[in-house]
């Protein structure tokens, strides 16, 4: 994938993110599991292509174990911010909302080498 694929496929699913996000505070929806089923999902999507996208943009080539450990870093500071405005579903959410992350990314992961080829950046 180029930067440019992989900068607009993270805005897609950013922008998608944050719409559903906003629509769903607005629903009440965030509390339904299947709503915090695809959030955490695109959530964990999106981090893999932003982090493949600023490392392919700053010349930095990355592992894929870095971008899972980023992705699951990024998830623990959602995970603390879901707890100190007291959102979160207790520890079998947490556990659930981190494997949906870990899915998403690998998802992310698997994707952009799968489309990668040797021509391309990353």
């Amino acid at each position: 994938m180029t930067h440019r694929q992989l900068l607009l496929s993270q805005f897609f699913v950013l922008t998608l993110l944050a719409v559903l996000f906003h629509v769903g505070l607005a629903l009440r929806w965030y509390m339904l599991a299947p709503f915090d089923v695809l959030l955490h999902f695109l959530g964990g999507l999106w981090a893999s292509l932003a982090l493949f996208w600023g490392s392919a943009r700053f010349g930095y080539p990355i592992k894929s174990t870095y971008v899972f450990v980023g992705v699951m870093v990024i998830g623990a500071g959602w995970e603390v911010f879901e707890f100190i405005f007291d959102i979160s579903g207790g520890l079998k959410d947490t556990v659930a909302d981190f494997a949906l992350d870990a899915t998403g990314a690998l998802i992310g992961i698997f994707g952009v080498k799968a489309l990668a080829s040797k021509k391309e950046i990353v």
